[in-house]
């Protein structure tokens, strides 16, 4: 038996005694002096925020005009960036210090002049305390400085889902002589933002853990095993209800895992290393005694600013979503895929799409952009009409599952969707398709991202849509339409 002391990264120290036993179902040795380790990178191609780069007059502090300029170009709005340094300006001055700056866009131990918002930490021997189960990763700490703090969970977070840190602890000693590891050797540790909403899920969080696992070039991704601190519908900070991500996560995710999203917490870990406490693994064979570390190979954790707001906001850095697409359309579609993806080189077939958007899902909820397109019948009908070598459909993608509206949007030439998160899946339309897409409030952050794919955009003035101006647009005769840049 031994005991240690914990250390606590966001405070001061506590005391924590720990009892262990050499009898661990599936234990392994640990090498001798082993301790805890990480490393952290810049999270994808998008550079993270810099004190110089806020601090616009050179004066030392970041004020409220400066940091809401600096925001902006993260993909905040105005609101949001007055929100945040509000939270941080401990001493009421309107303005941020350099340590105040660290704290609230990242940083790690000692205030450092470069907050590293934008960055994914890889974790080697880290532990959780099964008994406890309080969400809290032990790091069996050799004295080294720059432990990350404040690692963000969330993709590039937003005050209604502000950020949520990784737990931490330090232990100032090596790792006890035998542990039980983790089935999966590599872990992705993340959060989710928006769980609600398609679009969120797909261009945010989906996307933050593929960069995660892109940016350690983990050798097999798809066996990765995806964690979030907690339930995808917690820390909301407007009190939404976002419950529904508990039916849409189980269908999008395993587009990126062969396994199923779990939790930070005893009862999955346990369920998914059967065997490790009992002849199942069951939650109901918890551990009872204090020797239940469980222990992972490699963590990773934080999507760091890997968000389509990001680029939404004007950033012409190239970015990962064209092999992000390849990867999801691969895995979804397998033998069945005919798109340029999976090695294709068929023409995409003559189908134009209208997106459909029913009450009972979205357009009632207390974040909508609203209805979508308001006369789906005239235009589809009217399209028929014009275009009899074409199949004309409309469709509400919420009926379908995630596999068939990959499979119908990558063989969609026109697309007519709604703003918001419903006219995410454009994303999968294929390169040089067109997207014709209806005004909602949110349109600017996602046309401007969606201008940096690989389709072309065009704006619809109303949700009414003129049967004359959706003739123009697959006519290609309509101006003013966007070409894609292609960033990446």
């Amino acid at each position: 038996m031994f005991s240690y002391f914990v250390l606590s990264l966001v405070g001061g120290a506590s005391a924590f005694s720990f009892r262990a036993t050499k009898k661990t179902a599936l234990t392994a040795p640990v090498a001798a002096a082993a301790y805890s380790d990480h490393e952290c990178l810049g999270s994808g191609q998008y550079e993270g925020p810099q004190f110089e780069d806020a601090d616009t007059d050179k004066s030392g502090k970041v004020s409220e005009k400066e940091f809401v300029s600096y925001a902006q170009r993260m993909g905040k709005t105005e609101e949001d960036a007055k929100t945040m340094i509000g939270q941080a300006d401990s001493n009421g001055d309107e303005s941020l210090t350099v340590k105040e700056f660290v704290a609230l866009l990242g940083g790690g131990g000692p205030p450092r002049i470069h907050a590293r918002a934008n960055r994914t930490c890889r974790f080697q021997n880290v532990c959780y305390n099964l008994t406890s189960d309080t969400g809290t990763l032990l790091y069996f700490w050799n004295g080294r400085l720059d432990v990350p703090t404040n690692l963000d969970l969330r993709p590039n977070a937003i005050p209604a889902n502000g950020p949520v840190y990784m737990k931490l602890q330090l232990v100032p000693e090596t790792m006890p002589p035998q542990v039980t590891y983790f089935r999966n050797p590599v872990v992705a540790l993340f959060q989710p933002i928006g769980s609600e909403n398609f679009g969120h899920e797909l261009a945010d969080d989906m996307y933050g853990v593929y960069v995660m696992l892109k940016v350690f070039r983990i050798a097999d991704p798809f066996s990765a095993q995806v964690l979030t601190l907690d339930s995808c519908d917690k820390f909301s900070n407007d009190l939404m209800d976002r419950s529904v991500c508990k039916k849409m996560i189980p269908k999008m995710y395993p587009a990126l895992s062969r396994h199923s999203v779990l939790q930070l917490r005893t009862s999955d870990l346990l369920l998914a290393n059967p065997g490790s406490n009992g002849a199942n693994g069951a939650a109901s064979q918890a551990p009872r005694n204090k020797s239940s570390l469980m222990c992972f190979h490699t963590l990773l954790a934080s999507p760091g600013m890997n968000s389509f707001r990001v680029w939404g906001a004007g950033s012409t850095v190239p970015h990962f979503y064209w092999g992000f697409r390849t990867q999801l359309v691969r895995r979804m579609l397998g033998s069945s895929c005919a798109d340029e993806a999976c090695g294709s080189s068929k023409p995409v077939p003559k189908r134009i799409l209208i997106l459909e958007k029913s009450t009972k899902n979205r357009a009632k909820m207390k974040s909508t952009t609203g209805d979508g397109i308001e006369n789906v019948d005239a235009v589809r009908e009217h399209l028929r009409a014009h275009f009899p070598n074409y199949k004309v459909e409309s469709v509400d993608p919420a009926s379908l599952s995630f596999k068939d509206q990959i499979s119908m949007l990558t063989q969609t030439a026109f697309l007519f969707a709604h703003g918001g998160g419903g006219g995410f899946g454009a994303f999968f339309l294929p390169r040089k398709a067109t997207l014709a897409v209806a005004p909602a409030w949110s349109s600017e952050t996602e046309i401007a991202w969606m201008h940096t794919l690989w389709f072309n955009i065009c704006k619809l003035p109303s949700k009414v849509v003129s049967l004359e101006l959706a003739v123009k647009i697959v006519n290609a005769q309509q101006p003013g339409c966007l070409k894609p840049l292609e960033l990446r």
